[in-house]
């Protein structure tokens, strides 16, 4: 059975081609973009209006997500029993541990568990986006807040961690 990511943009459910081509399935192909579908994400199989998003336009989107809890082996050992997923821990003194979530970027998005300083555990994603500056000013004005000051990721890009006005923390990223 093949799978789609899915990412949840009230009130649409947005489909992004992560996985290889579905067109035997008509879901889509290399040449055809996956539709955004209107009204789909609280009823399977439920009839809805289709309109297509411009190829050119860049929606922000999940890169990595992370765990930070009090005892890293601890969670490597249950993830790796558990899902199956390969994770490596970087050398000394960094304490992180490095997750592939699957055979290739097209099956998982690649994560982290990082130790807690804190020792309090906590789930957060890395979101990336077109413009940091627009979008730390966005998050600001829905009364969020910036955790970090801007720091540059070697080999990545540039770097920003948030909390939301409920208390998530979530990181966005700008490719360079």
């Amino acid at each position: 059975m093949r799978r789609l990511h899915a990412i949840l943009l009230a009130p649409e459910l947005t489909v992004f081609p992560f996985f290889p081509t579905h067109a035997q399935e008509g879901v889509g192909s290399a040449r055809q973009p996956l539709r955004v579908l209107q009204g789909a994400a609280t009823k399977p199989g439920a009839s809805s209006p289709m309109t297509e998003r411009p190829a050119s336009t860049f929606l922000p989107h999940v890169v990595h997500f992370e765990f930070t809890v009090p005892d890293p082996e601890r969670a490597e050992k249950i993830y790796a029993q558990v899902f199956g997923w390969s994770i490596q821990k970087l050398p000394d003194p960094v304490r992180y541990w490095q997750i592939k979530a699957g055979g290739t970027v097209q099956e998982g998005i690649p994560g982290g568990i990082v130790q807690s300083k804190s020792g309090a555990s906590r789930v957060s994603v890395t979101i990336q986006v077109e413009s940091l500056d627009e979008t730390c000013a966005k998050v600001l004005r829905e009364g969020g807040s910036l955790i970090t000051e801007r720091q540059l990721v070697p080999g990545f890009g540039l770097h920003v961690l948030c909390k939301d006005p409920q208390g998530n923390f979530f990181a966005l990223i700008q490719p360079r």
